[in-house]
């Protein structure tokens, strides 16, 4: 990937990171953190947000495959969800 293309990719991510409040822009292309992004970075939640993460994604799936959640677990086993 060219190296203009990467920093054009993450330059978007920052500002839809920064849209959402995870952090914060303070400058042009010059991000910092928010409460929220610092409380993310610790140890301690680490767990915690993983989990949360999982579970969300999984009731995500669900309610796309139209509450067929009997699948699910094979899907999520054998990497066929795209």
């Amino acid at each position: 990937m060219d190296r203009n293309l990467k920093t054009l990719a993450l330059g978007r991510i920052m500002r839809h990171l920064a849209s959402t409040s995870v952090i914060k822009e303070i400058d042009k292309d010059m991000f910092g953190p928010t409460h929220f992004s610092q409380a993310l970075a610790e140890p301690k939640y680490e767990g915690g947000v993983v989990y949360w993460y999982f579970s969300f994604f999984t009731l995500l799936l669900c309610i796309s495959m139209k509450n067929r959640c009997d699948r699910l677990p094979v899907l999520i086993a054998y990497n066929l969800l795209s």
